[in-house]
């Protein structure tokens, strides 16, 4: 399939789908729950972060030109990590197996009719198996525009003729320019030592770039007077510069062996994931008491026909400062791990096997996050937005409902602030608020061991096993402190030490009603670690608003039950067809918790944190069919289809509440489906 990155690939399996952003599929959702309750796996060794507060990784940073497959795991065997209520989706790199020396590459071109910008997409791959030695080396860059235009009405009640009567409160006009582009390296070398030892070095690299400029107008109607006319608007002109990138590294060196009988693997592991955001500049540029006639002729395309030329005049529209955000993220681990496996033969078509591991994984997650707001000091002239205008501008916006140009340059007014530093002051009370609460260092440790067991008959295969794992973290937070005045006080640092641990227990069987169907059932458990943002010890304390928003060091993981049960069936020729239902308890969930402080320092005071305590559950059914129509004559035996579909319910039961309410699991997707007709013979 003509699939960019992992993100687009992955929404094609059944129970998988995609969270958006500008219209690129970046998160994956499997069976309902979203991307903090799945893993992400490189090779078998889990990924790197690339957000700032979760553990996920942005998955439109992947190209599909430096997969060679990918693996979906929803049902957990002991010897794969228990973080993974929803599912595991293990990507593997490409490696050099082919004797003969292959070369492959592509070349594509495209373009944007929104954007007026052209897209590429180009990769190419050489490697070869050569007697004991393999080599393979791969590179893949993708370069695409994306735009996007929105018109978002927001409403309120006014007092309108006596009566009180809900009309839009505000009216915004925006879009959005995106230039993207991805980097994906892959190198695979290994070597057959002896007969029964192949060693093996992989290595990855993803990067991910990203420049946004938005331009937006939004109207504030302060006061209808009738139904055709509003007074009191106040009109903000923004503008939006913005570029960051997600980079992700992986490092393997490892091996598998046969020695006395055992079946031994082992692996050593680098990661490290970047999310750097060096430039994120916004400034807004207002004026006020403006009046208009509104057409809402057509309600998705509202037109305000402003009485006063002024409204338009950019000279019209001020500003005395603008905002300079800075943020990186660096999530690093390194790991190992060991597995061996011996295989038993018990009379001529049963056997048997044991296997046993272990891993260990060190991890350091930091977060820098330094906000400023410059503001022209005191007797300074304000800015005008006629003397930083960006030559943006959007042709034809939503068939001209407003003329779609006038924003703010936010490279110029940086590069003026660079030169007249003097004539700024930073708004402390913004800064120390934005900054120091984000901002944290801290490192896990994880420690897992397993032991397992398997018996595999001409009908029957089943296993079944225990996995323990153990997680400590020491987290290097801040308090902040606010007055009465809502003016900055202090900072003070908080540091805190914990830990988890649990057994995750899981049989899995397979019967085989014949050569060609089979029968699956699973019961495992499974976990979900707390947020790395979540567990930091941090407080913004807020006295003129007697409010409190704080980290919860003391969160547990959630742990779940998960009930599988699946039949599939082979065809003759190429294809499947499969149906199954699953269930998921989860206990512990973790929400958003708001409460009233009651009694000591600060009695009544709103407190916002993350907290155990709800539970839910996931019930759903999957449908499957991939065939390749080889029984039809002649040419049209190369058609074939994939099709699937999936029905998701979940409930997360709200604790600490007089009534009980009940609603749905975050990013749930009730109905995922994809249907596809393909064609291949010449």
């Amino acid at each position: 399939f003509p699939d960019n990155t992992v993100s687009e690939s992955l929404q094609r399996v059944p129970g998988v789908a995609g969270g958006y952003s500008y219209g690129v599929a970046r998160d994956v959702i499997i069976r309902g729950l979203d991307p903090t309750r799945n893993s992400l796996q490189f090779n078998g060794n889990k990924a790197p972060a690339t957000e700032t507060q979760t553990r996920t990784t942005d998955l439109n940073g992947v190209l599909s030109n430096t997969v060679e497959s990918i693996e979906i795991i929803k049902t957990l065997t002991p010897d794969r990590d228990a973080d993974a209520t929803g599912g595991i989706v293990n990507i593997i790199t490409k490696s050099a197996q082919d004797p003969k020396a292959v070369l492959s590459g592509k070349a594509l071109a495209g373009y944007n009719g929104l954007t007026r910008k052209s897209n590429y997409d180009l990769s190419a791959v050489f490697g070869q198996k050569k007697k004991k030695f393999g080599y393979l080396f791969g590179a893949s860059y993708f370069k695409s525009t994306r735009g996007q235009d929105r018109i978002d009405i927001s409403y309120a009640d006014f007092d309108l003729n006596g009566a009180s009567t809900r009309k839009p409160e505000n009216i915004t006009y925006e879009a959005f320019s995106i230039d993207r582009e991805n980097l994906g390296l892959t190198v695979d070398l290994n070597y057959d030592a002896g007969k029964s030892t192949n060693l093996y070095l992989r290595s990855s690299y993803n990067k991910y770039y990203e420049f946004q400029y938005s331009g937006s107008i939004s109207n504030s109607l302060g006061s209808w007077d009738s139904d055709k006319d509003i007074s009191d608007i106040s009109i903000y002109r923004d503008g939006r510069w913005r570029d960051y990138n997600r980079d992700i590294l992986n490092i393997n060196l490892g091996g598998k062996s046969v020695a006395g009988g055992f079946n031994i693997d082992y692996d050593l592991n680098y990661n490290k994931g970047v999310y750097d955001q060096p430039k994120y500049w916004n400034a807004s540029f207002s004026q006020e008491d403006q009046a208009a006639t509104p057409d809402f002729s057509n309600p998705s395309r509202p037109v305000l026909n402003f009485k006063d030329p002024s409204a338009f005049d950019l000279s019209k529209f001020t500003t005395r400062s603008y905002v300079n955000r800075h943020e990186k993220v660096n999530d690093i681990d390194g790991q190992g791990s060991f597995n061996a496996k011996r295989i038993f033969k018990i009379g001529t078509e049963k056997t048997a096997f044991v296997k046993a591991g272990a891993r260990y994984r060190y991890k350091k997650n930091d977060r820098f996050r330094n906000y400023f707001n410059h503001v022209l000091k005191a007797g300074e002239d304000a800015f005008r937005l006629s003397d930083f205008t960006s030559g943006y501008r959007r042709k034809n916006f939503f068939d001209n409902v407003v003329d779609f140009h006038g924003f703010p340059d936010t490279k110029i007014m940086e590069e003026n602030y660079q030169r007249e530093t003097d004539k700024y002051e930073d708004d402390i009370t913004y800064v120390r608020q934005n900054t120091d609460p984000d901002s944290y260092s801290g490192n896990e440790d994880l420690m897992a061991g397993y032991l397992m067991g398997g018996f595999n008959s001409k009908k029957w295969e089943i296993t079944a096993g225990v996995r323990f794992e153990r997680t400590s973290f020491n987290y290097k937070g801040n308090q902040v402190v606010l007055d009465e005045t809502g003016k900055y006080v202090s900072t003070t640092k908080i540091d805190h030490h914990g830990d988890f641990s649990g057994f995750y227990p899981s049989l899995n069987v397979k019967f085989k009603l014949s050569p060609q169907t089979n029968l699956r059932a699973a019961v495992t458990r499974s976990l979900s670690r707390p947020n790395y943002y979540d567990l930091v010890p941090w407080q913004e304390i807020e006295r003129r608003r007697k409010r409190i928003n704080q980290g919860n060091p003391n969160l547990r993981e959630e742990n779940a039950t998960n009930f599988d049960l699946l039949f599939e069936h082979y065809f003759s020729s190429i294809g499947l067809l499969s149906g199954g239902i699953f269930h998921k308890e989860v206990r512990d969930v973790l929400f958003d918790y708001s409460y009233l402080q009651d009694g000591g320092e600060f009695d009544q005071y709103r407190i916002n944190t993350v907290s155990n305590g709800t539970k839910g559950n996931v019930t759903g059914f999957e449908l499957a069919w991939q065939q390749q129509f080889t029984f039809l004559p002649g040419w049209l035996n190369g058609f074939g289809v994939y099709a699937n579909y999936s029905y998701i319910r979940s409930k997360l039961t709200i604790p600490f509440m007089e009534t009980k309410r009940d609603i749905a699991l975050p990013d749930m997707r009730p109905h995922v489906g994809n249907f596809s007709l393909t064609y291949e013979k010449y």
